[in-house]
């Protein structure tokens, strides 16, 4: 992702963290140079500064919850933060709307 797609991302994820009355604070970016290393870091100052929700752009940025070697399964393990997905699309457009994930 480029240095400008990542700019409108994060706003469209603050955009929609503030439709569901929250704030959108730290946004977690992980590549494969830090995967997994950030993840478990991003997990860690859930529990720490007790964050409420976390907003992804979409669901698959988690993987299945059900397979239990996912990334959703381990943040649902070690978490109480609800999952909100933004469904944003690749195109430049980010849609409206937001779901959250069970």
């Amino acid at each position: 992702m480029r240095v400008d797609e990542v700019a409108r991302t994060q706003e469209a994820l603050a955009n929609h963290a503030r439709c569901n009355g929250f704030t959108l604070g730290t946004v977690h970016v992980e590549d494969l140079l830090t995967d997994p290393r950030a993840f478990l870091e991003m997990v860690a100052a859930i529990n720490l500064f007790d964050i409420q929700a976390v907003v992804i752009p979409t669901a698959a940025h988690l993987g299945d919850p059900v397979a239990p070697e996912s990334k959703r399964a381990y943040f649902d393990r070690e978490t109480k933060a609800r999952v909100l997905v933004a469904e944003l699309p690749r195109s430049r457009a980010p849609r409206t709307g937001i779901s959250e994930v069970p």
